[in-house]
């Protein structure tokens, strides 16, 4: 939730939910991050943010550089509102506080930069809207009538789908799938502008309104009734939208799992008979922004264990309770040695849950742990672990008939 208001009342309840018990220390993966196996200062545990939070709005406390690190350091895993036993949305403050500190010019200065390139170019690299359809220079023929047209529902690709070149698997299954099912979908193409995660995560409430508005209109003028998303963050954060707005969106919003997983429940989606080679045991990682955000576990399971003779093991500590990839939160941009520390616990994790294969369903998981697996399986090479992408996976699986223009594409 974005605290948009200056509603101090409520904001100080939030913050006094809080009794100290100390269960979300326990679960939050940046407290030894830094450091592993030595816990940071209290500052740096849910309890911790919460209190510096209260001290910033009763004025007791500046803004200083640990207040900002403590801030900008949260990983928005949400582990800790799921163990919290008086349910204090930690993140809800968290947002409340970074708000405070960038409308205060105080926020990180590599957080600053990119929420600069959202606002000057409608995305997180920088780069040219002409270059945002580069992802799909294999399937161009099959797109190029889908462009800014009116239909049921538009497929919004955001910003890591679009331009990273790794990634681009991802928006291409989806779309070999929509082919497969028939479809009746639409693409913004190169008009298609970030969702304004980086905004909301930053804190600046102004610039992830305006993003809001200029998104919302753009989706209206195409009149779909419903918007698929293959990217959680981007998932997430249009279901704050209608906050910001002040009344119900006038489209629906849905997760590809979900959607893919309500047309095999009808025999709509045909998964191929074929097994796929070298996967291996395989595991899927629940995102922290589609499971514990949005309550998303089983629709990616029903894909996965849909696949013919597949051999798949549920991780030990999994759903509501998995570990974050340490991918979130901005924290890749400003700290990025926190994020290298949890995701190579996270390779550690997989390996002693003897898995071969990770599946995602996130673009920032299986960007995390994909340069993750890189480093661990240089250093294991007797026992690699490969992550894969659901969309992709599924994409190159299901039956025939399809386009044979896509039939016949790179998905290599």
């Amino acid at each position: 939730m974005m605290i948009h208001k200056d509603d101090h009342k409520i904001l100080l309840k939030k913050m006094l939910e809080c009794v100290r018990c100390g269960k979300c220390r326990v679960v939050c993966p940046t407290l030894d991050a830094e450091s592993p196996g030595i816990p940071l200062w209290a500052i740096f545990d849910p309890c911790g943010r919460v209190k510096l939070a209260l001290g910033l709005e009763l004025n007791c406390i500046p803004i200083n550089d640990l207040l900002v690190k403590s801030e900008y350091t949260c990983l928005f895993c949400n582990a800790c509102v799921e163990e919290c036993p008086s349910q204090t949305k930690v993140t809800d403050i968290v947002t409340a506080t970074r708000n405070r500190i960038f409308k205060e010019g105080k926020a990180p200065s590599p957080e600053i930069e990119m929420n600069d390139l959202v606002a000057t170019t409608g995305n997180i690299f920088g780069l040219d809207a002409e270059d945002r359809m580069l992802w799909a220079f294999d399937i161009e023929e099959v797109i190029e009538d889908k462009i800014n047209i009116t239909a049921k529902v538009l497929y919004f690709v955001g910003c890591q789908g679009s331009y990273k070149g790794s990634l681009a698997r991802t928006p291409i299954g989806l779309i070999r799938m929509l082919e497969h099912l028939i479809v009746d979908y639409t693409l913004l193409g190169e008009e298609e502008k970030c969702c304004g995660s980086p905004m909301f995560l930053i804190g600046d409430t102004e610039g992830f309104t305006n993003q809001v508005h200029e998104n919302v209109e753009m989706i209206k003028n195409l009149n779909v009734q419903l918007v698929l998303f293959t990217c959680p963050s981007c998932y997430n954060r249009f279901s704050n939208y209608k906050k910001i707005l002040g009344e119900p969106l006038t489209f629906k919003l849905q997760f590809a799992t979900d959607f893919l997983s309500e047309k095999l429940a009808s025999g709509e989606l045909k998964i191929a008979t074929s097994t796929p080679k070298d996967l291996g045991i395989i595991t899927y990682h629940d995102a922290c922004e589609l499971g514990r955000h949005q309550g998303i576990y089983d629709s990616p399971r029903n894909l996965i264990k849909a696949i013919p003779n597949l051999k798949y093991k549920e991780m030990i500590v999994t759903q509501e309770k998995t570990h974050c990839c340490g991918g979130g939160g901005l924290i890749a941009v400003g700290y990025p040695n926190i994020r290298e520390s949890q995701s190579a616990r996270k390779m550690l994790e997989f390996q002693e849950n003897s898995v071969n294969t990770v599946v995602t369903a996130c673009y920032g998981c299986y960007d995390t742990l994909t340069q993750a697996a890189g480093i661990y399986n240089n250093q294991h090479p007797d026992k690699p672990i490969q992550i894969v992408d659901i969309f992709d996976l599924l994409g190159r699986l299901i039956e025939d008939p399809i386009p044979a223009t896509l039939a016949t594409m790179k998905t290599t």
